[in-house]
C-alpha cells in the first residue's frame, strides 16, 4: 500500500511539473501573423503576456488572420459580431481529466496607430474537484 501511495505522489508531482511547464509557456505563434515585424512579447506575471507588432496590410486584414488561426485551434469567441471597433476576446480550454488548462486572449488596435497589434495572452490551471469540495 506505501508503494502504491508514494508511485501516485510521484505521478501527481510530474503531472503537475508537466502542466506547469505548459501553461508558462504558451504557443505565441498563434497570435502572431506572418510578415510581422518589431515583434516585442512582455511577460506580467507568471500567466500573463503581452504582444506588440507591427503588422502589414490593414487593420481587419490581421485581425481576421488572427481570428482564423485561433478558430481552426478551437478557440471561441463568447463576443457578439457586430460591426464596430476591432477588439474581441477569445477563449480555449484544454482538460486534462482531473485539471483543465484555460487561455483567453483578447487583441485590439490603436486607431491612431492603425498597424500595431495588441494581443493579451493569459493561461491559468483549473482543476474543478476543488470548486466541489469547497461548497
Amino acid at each position: 500500500m506505501r508503494r502504491i501511495c508514494v508511485l501516485f505522489g510521484v505521478l501527481l508531482t510530474l503531472a503537475c511539473g508537466i502542466g506547469g511547464w505548459v501553461a508558462a509557456h504558451p504557443p505565441l505563434v498563434l497570435f502572431i501573423v506572418p510578415e510581422a515585424t518589431d515583434v516585442q512579447v512582455a511577460t506580467h506575471g507568471w500567466n500573463e503576456w503581452q504582444i506588440r507588432y507591427h503588422a502589414p496590410g490593414s487593420p481587419t486584414t490581421w485581425y481576421m488572420d488572427i481570428a482564423h488561426q485561433l478558430e481552426a485551434q478551437h478557440w471561441s469567441s463568447p463576443d457578439r459580431v457586430e460591426y464596430g471597433s476591432l477588439t474581441r476576446t477569445y477563449n480555449h480550454s484544454l482538460s486534462f481529466g482531473w485539471c483543465e488548462l484555460w487561455e483567453w486572449a483578447f487583441f485590439s488596435f490603436d486607431p491612431l496607430r492603425p498597424h500595431v497589434a495588441q494581443i493579451t495572452v493569459r493561461r491559468w490551471i483549473a482543476i474543478p474537484a476543488w470548486r466541489h469540495l469547497t461548497e
